[in-house]
């Protein structure tokens, strides 16, 4: 194996979450944060661990970060969710368990089985989203973005 591209876990974490923080940031809603986000860092470990495995010491992994698509669906009726979603992904809520978010925990995670970050967090603009009910999928143009994103990392 010479390349192994992950893109993972994005519905599993956010789901819950936007389901408990959609209406607001309370003490129920940080509890779900950090459950899905200790439970995220426990998965990742082992995905990844059993891929450098896998593929060998000298194989390129390359991880994925994810774009901010709430604000082109449903959701973003709701007042703070695209604050929210940005949270989720890049953290930055002090002294709460979205101090650091997915994005974060994939770098470090990342960091200690020799993966990469292919980041296109930022990278997708409006006409890239599904949108309407579909608020984490883009359209061909934004997977077209994600791609270039892992190609920046793998061929400079």
């Amino acid at each position: 194996v010479e390349v192994v591209t992950v893109s993972i876990g994005g519905n599993d974490v956010t789901n819950p979450i936007i389901g408990a923080c959609i209406t607001g940031i309370s003490p129920g809603c940080l509890g779900v944060v950090a459950s899905e986000f200790a439970a995220y860092e426990s998965d990742l470990n082992q995905a990844l661990s059993a891929l450098r495995t896998a593929a060998g010491p000298n194989a390129r992994i390359v991880i994925g970060t994810y774009d901010n698509g709430i604000g082109q669906c449903y959701l973003s009726a709701f007042p703070g969710s695209v604050q929210l979603a940005s949270l989720v992904l890049e953290g930055g809520l002090p002294n709460t368990p979205l101090a650091r978010g997915i994005h974060d925990i994939m770098r470090s995670v990342g960091a200690q089985y020799g993966v990469e970050v292919a980041s296109s967090y930022g990278k997708l603009v409006p006409s890239d989203w599904v949108g309407g009910q579909d608020c984490l999928h883009p359209k061909d143009s934004g997977y077209a973005k994600v791609a270039q994103s892992f190609a920046d990392v793998l061929i400079p």
